[in-house]
């Protein structure tokens, strides 16, 4: 049977943890499929053409940089800041029912994209001194916006409602909601509330928070296909001698499938 190509983009301000998130979300999914008879999962190899020469090229930068990335947080560091989104990093997620495996499969194959936060400020907020290659990828990211299967919206909590720029944070949401229901409303949005960990397990309901503090981009957001998430992605922090957060010695995350799990149906 035919594959049935399907696009999700990750979407996040600066600094709201979507590095984290999707390495994280990344190797989770793929250990859970690599247990299952009916899922599977493959990072894909990022094809890139020499402008001088036009020669093609494929590198495996997603399986690295998601490596990097788990190394690091395993070992109480942040992962490094977003490199090679030009390109994007990529994997591709099959969804294989037991009545069709033996022909092959009803295949679902996704494909992510994690843009820098400063292309989502580019395109949806209020930048400052913007390159003209941060002006390109926040274009791109419109483009995939319009042919979006689903969007996964990381959005820092803690900045969000304890934060000092509350009215910038709220009017960036509203753009960006008000061009999602312009130009591809039927698209499915996760909305994941990050860095639930700083919260230090304090039962919070975001969704009326959200309401009451960001009512304009809530009613923009309830004309969509949406669906909250309340995520732990390292289950808890530890604070440093220095002050500082950083990853715990033994990571345990919540609730970091259920964003794709919703969006899938796996």
């Amino acid at each position: 049977m035919k594959n049935n190509s399907k696009n999700y983009l990750f979407l996040g301000l600066p600094k709201s943890g979507k590095t984290t998130y999707f390495s994280l979300m990344a190797y989770h999914l793929q250990q859970l499929a690599n247990k299952s008879d009916q899922l599977h999962f493959l990072y894909l190899p990022t094809k890139s053409v020499d402008e001088s020469t036009g020669v093609e090229t494929e590198s495996d930068i997603t399986s690295d940089f998601i490596g990097d990335c788990i190394d690091r947080l395993t070992h109480q560091k942040w992962p490094k800041k977003t490199q090679d989104y030009s390109c994007g990093y990529s994997f591709e997620f099959h969804k294989l029912p037991k009545w069709f495996k033996s022909y092959g499969g009803n295949n679902a194959v996704i494909d992510y994209h994690d843009y820098p936060g400063e292309a989502f400020e580019e395109a949806f907020g209020e930048p400052e001194n913007a390159t003209e290659e941060m002006k390109k990828y926040a274009e791109n990211m419109k483009d995939r916006i319009r042919t979006a299967e689903g969007i996964i919206l990381i959005l820092d909590a803690n900045e969000l409602f304890n934060g000092t720029e509350n009215s910038k944070y709220g009017r960036n949401i509203v753009r960006l909601f008000r061009y999602i229901r312009e130009t591809n409303e039927e698209v499915k949005v996760s909305v994941v509330f990050n860095k639930l960990e700083l919260f230090f397990d304090e039962e919070i309901d975001f969704r009326t928070q959200l309401r009451k503090k960001y009512g304009n981009a809530y009613s923009y957001l309830r004309l969509l296909n949406y669906r909250i998430f309340d995520v732990y992605p390292l289950g808890t922090v530890t604070t440093g001698d220095d002050g500082k957060i950083y990853p715990p010695t033994k990571i345990v995350p919540r609730n970091i499938l259920e964003p794709i799990r919703w969006m899938i149906g796996f």
